[in-house]
């Protein structure tokens, strides 16, 4: 994941209490990501390396710790949908400088002039629809329901990951802290981050998390690659081919493995080919 979880302590806001913002809105400093989309609940640590993005947290600590964390896809727009963030530390470190934030609220941002032109951007929160009781429970059901087969399926994910989604009880809840999953694409974040509707967002999560089981249940009910009696028959084909033809059977054979051995066969290359690679990245 391109992001941490962690827990933090929150320091004292007028803004953050009330949480309001004024009716004209607000002006803060914009935080530009490319990578990652941060949603409300949601905390994160990020190592910075641009000035522009130094200077924004720079700014927000020595007002009201408050940043308007915005996907970089709004970046030369003149308003946007990002989420109002609390910087709650920095610390600069060999790699950069080292924040860890929490997302507040959604808010649409504004800037006449386009959201890059200047350090500061107009914040105006979004209110999302009302949940009256009983809303969107079958909607919730289901991908508690999900999420327990996940567990299930994969059963090394952190109890801390699992117990806090287990604990949402509202769809506007369920739904931010869902889109944490690093099965999710760029653009389905964004498009998660603008629907306002949490009922919706929940929707558009469940038809995700079917795609998803169904491809995991797939790949656990595989056989093991020793044991696929279509890899032995196209490993026998490859070794039993001319060498004119040979290329074109193991091509057939290697994708045969991606499709349906994906898991175990990234794996294999991780025991070989992992640590020289994590070592090849930490000199970046």
């Amino acid at each position: 994941m391109k992001y941490l979880l962690a827990a933090f302590d929150v320091p004292s806001s007028a803004l953050i209490e009330k949480n309001a913002l004024p009716d004209k809105g607000e002006e803060v400093p914009a935080l530009f990501s490319r990578d990652v989309v941060l949603f409300p609940r949601m905390q994160i640590a990020l190592v910075l390396g641009e000035e522009r993005g130094k200077s924004a947290i720079s700014r927000a600590l020595h007002e009201n710790h408050l940043v308007a964390f915005v996907p970089a896809d709004y970046e030369r727009e003149r308003e946007g949908i990002g989420v109002l963030t609390l910087v709650v530390s920095s610390e600069q470190t060999l790699k950069g400088l080292r924040v860890d934030l929490r997302g507040l609220w959604r808010v649409r941002v504004k800037n006449p002039l386009g959201l890059s032109s200047g350090p500061l951007v107009m914040v105006q929160k979004l209110a999302e629809e009302e949940e009256a009781p009983g809303d969107y429970v079958v909607s919730l059901m289901r991908v508690h329901a999900q999420l327990e087969e996940f567990r299930k399926l994969i059963p090394d994910i952190p109890e801390e990951i699992t117990t806090l989604l287990q604990s949402a009880k509202s769809a506007s809840e369920l739904s931010d802290l869902c889109a944490m999953s690093p099965t999710l694409s760029h653009d389905e974040r964004i498009e998660l981050l603008s629907t306002l509707d949490p009922g919706q967002r929940l929707v558009m999560l469940s038809r995700h998390f079917d795609r998803e089981l169904e491809l995991l249940k797939t790949m656990v009910d595989a056989k093991p690659i020793p044991e696929c009696e279509i890899c032995a028959d196209l490993a026998d084909k490859a070794f039993d081919s001319d060498q004119s033809e040979r290329a074109e059977a193991i091509v057939e054979l290697l994708n045969h493995m991606v499709g349906s051995h994906t898991a175990e066969l990234l794996n294999v290359l991780a025991e070989k080919y992992g640590p020289a690679f994590m070592k090849r990245r930490s000199l970046r």
